[in-house]
């Protein structure tokens, strides 16, 4: 009985994993007023051609954002979402972390978060 929990289990949860891949590529990690903090979001399809969607949250307005564009990965190959933090006059330095969601045409999500620092004179 215990091995057929187990392996109920074990399907349930592989069931929940997308079939995308994305991967977090920090290119910049600091952020200035006149120098945006750079990160790549590579997403990897394995199946079929998929449109893709990114949102990233807002945690001063505790709400998500969409990004503005889709991305259309072809079946085995990579694409890119590039993501620059453009902090203004007023931020406060110190490090940030900020979740993001990639969403595919099916409706398979992938959450994560990336971080950055932002430096000021």
């Amino acid at each position: 009985m215990r091995k057929i929990a187990l392996i109920l289990s074990v399907l349930m949860l592989t069931g929940f994993a997308a079939s995308f891949e994305v991967t977090v590529n920090t290119l910049k990690g600091e952020a200035g007023v006149d120098e945006p903090a750079e990160i790549e979001l590579e997403i990897y399809n394995p199946e079929q051609t998929q449109t893709f969607k990114l949102s990233i949250f807002d945690y001063h307005r505790s709400q998500w954002y969409v990004y503005d564009d889709s991305i259309e990965v072809p079946s085995g190959q990579n694409e890119s979402f590039n993501v620059n933090i453009n902090p203004d006059e007023s931020a406060i330095r110190g490090n940030y972390r900020t979740d993001f969601l990639v969403k595919s045409a099916d409706g398979e999500e992938f959450r994560d978060s990336f971080s950055y620092r932002v430096d000021r004179d």
